[in-house]
């Protein structure tokens, strides 16, 4: 078994992560600035890289709906990975 991070864009979030010195951790995914946008990252453990892909976009969305549930907020997972 192989160990993945995968980090996905994330569209908004601007209200809660507002300074690139910003993190979020809900669970095991973090929140954070990378350059200019705002990423979500975890680590999975899988054989395949497309069942990591499709963990890793599980888990950071199930994170970002705790997020905006408790910010009151919106955002979504952007494309690419």
């Amino acid at each position: 078994m192989n160990r993945w991070q995968i980090s996905f864009p994330i569209n908004g979030l601007h209200d809660v992560i507002k300074e690139p010195s910003s993190e979020l951790t809900i669970d095991k995914v973090k929140f954070y600035y990378r350059e200019d946008e705002r990423v979500g990252s975890v680590i999975v453990d899988s054989d395949k890289q497309s069942d990591a892909e499709k963990e890793a976009a599980y888990q950071i969305n199930k994170a970002l709906a705790k997020t905006c549930f408790a910010y009151n907020t919106e955002a979504s997972l952007g494309d690419g990975y």
